[in-house]
């Protein structure tokens, strides 16, 4: 009996991409394809007879893949879940992992890690880009520059949800404001608190009106 694959991934062509990589190895079938989170999602729930692996990206319309694989973990704790993004920082690997993530690959990488990364997770595995796997045994050298950190390295949901936390919105109120669960918000903060190397929320309201997040 072959896996049941989903593919999600915005863009077309690099989904058409990975499912001639992954039909090369025999016993997978792709099940289905979404464009964005929130189709990824339903396929998941929908899927007749189960989905045996998710492979994601992170940077997705509507739902982005931490919160698509988090929603996911909330119904089925058995899917596996392989990240397959552009992220290569620590940030983004932790909170992956943390939202329920087996497996974490570079889309630079996907040549020559993404059927070992696929056959890791179907047998039960965890897998991480060993370049990668890597940062999560060292400190992270953001911690050191502190609050001098580039605001830049911040992806557009990230200043967002920073925005609304140096504006003194509790993280219930951002999660509906922003149509996301209280449990993504804190994902994000602490997200946050890991790549600009601070400690606590005060410290992040001082970045966002340092850096221009939030202007006055």
């Amino acid at each position: 009996m072959a896996y049941k694959l989903i593919l999600a991934d915005d863009h077309a062509l690099f989904r058409s991409g990975l499912k001639m990589i992954l039909e090369k190895n025999r016993g997978i079938e792709i099940a289905g394809e979404a464009s964005c989170g929130k189709e990824a999602v339903r396929l998941v729930r929908e899927a007749s007879g189960g989905v045996d692996l998710v492979v994601l990206d992170i940077n997705m319309p509507d739902m982005d893949g931490i919160e698509v694989a988090e929603a996911i973990r909330a119904f089925d704790a058995d899917v596996g879940i392989l990240m397959v993004t552009m992220y290569e920082d620590e940030a983004y690997l932790k909170a992956a992992l943390k939202a329920g993530a087996d497996g974490y690959v570079t889309k630079q990488a996907i040549d020559e890690e993404l059927i070992t990364a696929v056959n890791a997770i179907l047998d039960g595995r965890k897998y991480i880009y060993p370049t990668l796997a890597a940062l999560l045994f060292e400190d992270s050298s953001e911690s050191e520059e502190g609050a001098g950190a580039n605001p830049g390295v911040l992806s557009a949901r990230e200043k967002e949800v920073l925005r609304y936390l140096a504006l003194g919105y509790t993280q219930r109120e951002i999660g509906e404001s922003l149509f996301i669960s209280e449990k993504t918000v804190e994902t994000y903060k602490s997200r946050l608190l890991t790549k600009l190397g601070l400690e606590k929320r005060s410290e992040l309201v001082r970045y966002a009106f340092e850096n221009g997040i939030v202007e006055l």
